[in-house]
């Protein structure tokens, strides 16, 4: 049995989803994660919507926040506040972001 440490498997990882984020196959399922929340009847009832902007290897979230500001929702975003703290905040066009860890 092969075992390997936290460091190596993190960096296998990373590798992987890498990958995966350079792929047709990731843009595709992208694209059929948004198809259906766009037409969930929970979302179309809602005002607000919390939501996080994607970092490169997720879920690109861009196109689904751009839909849901079509549809007139009130986007909400978590912001890090100092001491390990979380806020949810409006997201909007003129809101300026600061990446954070």
């Amino acid at each position: 049995m092969h075992l390997i440490s936290k460091n190596e498997l993190r960096r296998l990882q990373i590798k992987r989803l890498t990958e995966f984020a350079n792929s047709t196959q990731k843009l595709s399922e992208d694209k059929i994660l948004k198809e259906k929340l766009l037409k969930s009847r929970l979302l179309h009832q809602a005002e607000n919507v919390g939501i996080s902007i994607s970092m490169s290897l997720e879920v690109d979230t861009a196109p689904i926040i751009a839909a849901l500001w079509e549809m007139k929702k009130k986007v909400y975003i978590p912001r890090c506040l100092p001491k390990r703290k979380m806020e949810v905040t409006l997201y909007n066009k003129n809101t300026s972001l600061e990446k954070t860890k």
